[in-house]
């Protein structure tokens, strides 16, 4: 995870599911405080795991989740196809998510990002990245999701940086003024 110096970013432990990885991290700026998780489940049918198995913990994640949190963020691969919504998977997805008053903002892809319907973080949409073909259609499942927050803008750090005199070797060469350089020993 990428951040700038002046939001204080930790790394919590939580609990470990059976089903999925996930890392959350607590960021901090001003008086704003949002925990971030990041989570990859993987297919179920590659590893042998059950998608039931996976919707109870992830039902056990979300109402831990949302009773310790005051603003989340969940971003993550979860290898499901959102963009079928008869499919009873992803209809038991978007119910959990109903239920816990999230709301999903990425259409149509396997990378999902989700956050509370009642959440001031979120500026007016996701940002579609633009990653298409010239016929609009998607060239693989996953993408970088671009997500305004309503965060304060952080002001610009300063940082002095010292050095010292760096004489350019190769030019003075060129030039012909480096007298007496046949004379150095070889290393």
């Amino acid at each position: 995870m990428l951040f700038k110096s002046n939001l204080k970013v930790k790394s919590v432990k939580t609990h470990s599911f059976d089903q999925f990885e996930h890392m959350h991290c607590t960021m901090v700026f001003k008086d704003t405080r949002v925990d971030l998780f990041v989570v990859y489940h993987p297919p179920s049918c590659a590893n042998g795991l059950k998608t039931s198995d996976f919707f109870d913990d992830w039902s056990i994640f979300l109402d831990a989740q949302i009773l310790n949190s005051r603003d989340i963020l969940i971003t993550g691969d979860f290898n499901l196809h959102l963009d079928n919504p008869d499919n009873p998977d992803v209809m038991k997805f978007n119910k959990l998510l109903d239920v816990h008053g999230l709301k999903q903002h990425v259409n149509e892809l396997l990378d999902l990002f989700f956050a509370q319907d009642s959440s001031h973080l979120l500026c007016d949409a996701v940002v579609d990245p633009g990653l298409t073909d010239p016929c609009g259609n998607y060239s693989c499942g996953h993408f970088a999701i671009v997500v305004p927050l309503n965060f304060i803008k952080p002001s610009r750090q300063r940082k002095t940086v010292t050095f010292r005199k760096y004489i350019n070797k190769s030019h003075q060469l060129q030039n012909g003024h480096m007298d007496g350089i046949e004379n150095l020993p070889h290393p």
